[in-house]
């Protein structure tokens, strides 16, 4: 009985250091100060709706951590007024996390950042309108004394990625219907 015990401790030990748990929505959310800078008219107002948010990197063990990416994204995009249902959007957008630097911390300062790729879609052509990877720098403080590093650097990483939303909502907010259509990969290749 004792031999189980210990035989299934171990294999929960073993589980849980091979798969990182989440990051928690509220660790990726934009910064509320993007959603002062955006305009009440901006031309993206309710058209998008959030197609997938994956994690790409090379990093595949850290993949788990992203779990909750696309909560984040749409709860960014959603305080922004952007959003809007499947079936009244114009526009869906898909985001892929291409890097996330693993955070240096020293004397109460971290600098991590992020790569993300984002892609949006006309839903009535089904064409490509806009695709740009988006990459972000992001550094954070920390208690000098007394911080427990790893959930320092969890948290880090998931402020770079909501460092890299917000930066996204304000490029998004100036966007005009003609500034979407010079964008087009498709019109850029004639």
């Amino acid at each position: 009985m004792k031999t189980h015990i210990l035989a299934a401790s171990w294999l929960l030990l073993m589980l849980t250091a091979c798969a990182p748990a989440p990051l928690l929505t509220n660790q990726m959310l934009a910064d509320k100060k993007v959603y002062d800078q955006i305009d009440e008219s901006f031309y993206l107002k309710n058209k998008i709706v959030v197609d997938k948010v994956v994690y790409q990197g090379k990093n595949k063990q850290a993949a788990p951590l992203f779990n909750n990416a696309e909560a984040a994204f749409k709860s960014s995009l959603g305080k922004a007024g952007m959003l809007t249902s499947e079936e009244r959007a114009p526009y869906k957008l898909a985001a892929y996390i291409r890097d996330v630097k693993v955070p240096r911390c020293f004397f109460g300062s971290c600098e991590t950042g992020s790569a993300i790729e984002y892609t949006m879609t006309d839903t009535k052509k089904d064409q490509v309108i806009f695709e740009d990877t988006i990459v972000v720098p992001y550094t954070g403080e920390y208690p000098l004394f007394g911080a427990n590093m790893a959930l320092v650097q969890r948290d880090m990483v998931g402020k770079a990625v909501g460092e890299n939303y917000a930066h996204f909502i304000h490029v998004l907010s100036l966007k005009t219907k003609d500034d979407l259509a010079k964008d087009n990969p498709e019109q850029k290749k004639q």
